[in-house]
C-alpha cells in the first residue's frame, strides 16, 4: 500500500485510474444505494470520519 500511495503522486496515469475508480464507485452508489445505506447506518460515522483531529 505504501508503494501505491507514492505512485499516485509520481504517476499521472494512476491519478486517471483513481478518477475512473471514483466514477465506478459513484455509478455503484447510483445503481444500488440501498446496500451502501445499510452498510453506513450501523457504522459509527464520527469515529470513522474523524478518528483524530489534524494539527
Amino acid at each position: 500500500p505504501e508503494i501505491r500511495q507514492r505512485v499516485k503522486y509520481d504517476n499521472p496515469a494512476t491519478i486517471e485510474q483513481a478518477k475512473e475508480i471514483a466514477r465506478r464507485q459513484e455509478e455503484i452508489m447510483e445503481e444500488e444505494p440501498k446496500e451502501i445505506v445499510a452498510k453506513v447506518e450501523p457504522t459509527p460515522a464520527p469515529l470513522v470520519h474523524n478518528p483524530q483531529p489534524l494539527p
